[in-house]
């Protein structure tokens, strides 16, 4: 506490002076702000893989794919799917046994490992057919017949 009136006065001038630097710093700024260019940021333009407003439901995707199917499962081929239908047009190519467990239960496989999701989220898996070899056969070509 200033004893004296020009103590006083001059740590009253000392604050005065502090509050005046502040201030010009802070005016500084404003203009600074000021005369930055007053446009937003542009937006980025990332390209779509689905039609969100289409009628079709959306793709469901599989974050943990590797999950679904475990090694040992038995799936069977979809009728109406590309890989099974070209199995069918070429089953007088196979051996007779293979055809007929092919006619009397379908196309059955077995499930070796998780080979990749597509990039619609569908997930494809390494599969052993029977008499026929090993194919990548994705989850929407196939339906589960029994797990292990």
């Amino acid at each position: 506490m200033p004893t004296k009136k020009s103590e006083a006065t001059d740590s009253s001038a000392d604050v005065l002076e502090a509050i005046l630097d502040k201030l010009g710093a802070m005016d500084e700024r404003i203009s600074t702000m000021e005369k930055r260019p007053s446009e937003p940021p542009k937006l980025k333009v990332v390209p779509q893989e689905a039609d969100p407003y289409s009628d079709k439901p959306p793709n469901m995707v599989f974050p943990n794919a590797s999950s679904l199917l475990n090694e040992g499962d038995v799936i069977r081929l979809k009728e109406d799917t590309e890989k099974a239908q070209t199995i069918m047009s070429n089953i007088e190519s196979l051996r007779p046994d293979v055809q007929e467990k092919i006619k009397s239960k379908g196309i059955l496989g077995i499930v070796k490992e998780h080979k990749m999701t597509s990039k619609t989220g569908d997930p494809k898996f390494r599969v052993t057919l029977p008499g026929i070899g090993i194919d990548g056969v994705y989850l929407s070509e196939m339906e589960v017949i029994e797990r292990v």
